[in-house]
């Protein structure tokens, strides 16, 4: 099981998949800003495999309807 607790909020680094899927399941929502620096984290690659696993359980989080993804006009294509 993928520990979150290890890092506290204030330590992570903003640009992080870590931090994006962090906010959006305390929040319970994906906001399109953060969507779409996700999309540019996947798009670059070279993700380790924590934050494979990150995105797997945003994935999921969504597909279960624990996350719902804001749309914004331009971003209703993007899939993870």
């Amino acid at each position: 099981m993928l520990n979150l607790s290890s890092a506290t909020d204030n330590s992570l680094r903003t640009d992080s998949v870590e931090f994006f899927v962090r906010n959006a399941l305390s929040s319970g929502v994906l906001l399109p800003a953060a969507e779409t620096q996700i999309h540019r984290l996947l798009e670059r690659g070279g993700l380790s495999d924590r934050d494979r696993s990150l995105v797997a359980i945003l994935r999921d989080a969504i597909a279960d309807g624990c996350i719902h993804r804001e749309n914004a006009s331009g971003l209703a294509g993007l899939r993870f």
